[in-house]
């Protein structure tokens, strides 16, 4: 039995919760496969192998005690792969541009009548050239 999430627990509602954790598991176990076999398909040694799985850091990266600058930089932690690979999904590949680039910031009234926060990043699609 999976019973319906109806949110409150900082989360979005879902219908199946367990069955949407359970793809997205999915989804990640079948991109490491991919990954897997195309380290084996290009040679790549240990020492390589783990130098390109590093998680990257920016030095000029901003480390910030503002809540919310913190916040926005948290959501792009967590969020960010899966925002990179719809975007992937929907326009191919490539990256939105931050300098043909707008920014819009409204109030916005939630299900149970608390204020909200939407930021709308607006950004020209920029495809990945092949070489």
């Amino acid at each position: 039995d999976d019973p319906p999430y109806t949110g409150g627990h900082g989360y979005l509602p879902h219908p199946t919760p367990r069955a949407a954790y359970a793809a997205m598991v999915t989804r990640m176990d079948r991109s490491v496969g991919r990954i897997v076999d195309l380290i084996h398909k290009l040679g790549l040694d240990k020492e390589t192998t783990e130098s390109l799985s590093k998680f990257p850091v920016r030095a000029d990266f901003p480390n910030t005690t503002d809540p919310f600058k913190y916040r926005l930089l948290e959501i792009i932690g967590v969020y960010g792969d899966a925002i990179r690979d719809t975007a992937n999904e929907m326009f191919g590949d490539g990256i939105m541009s931050a300098i043909d680039f707008t920014i819009d910031m409204e109030r916005v009234t939630g299900e149970h009548g608390e204020a909200r926060c939407k930021i709308t990043l607006n950004g020209k699609w920029l495809e990945y050239k092949t070489l």
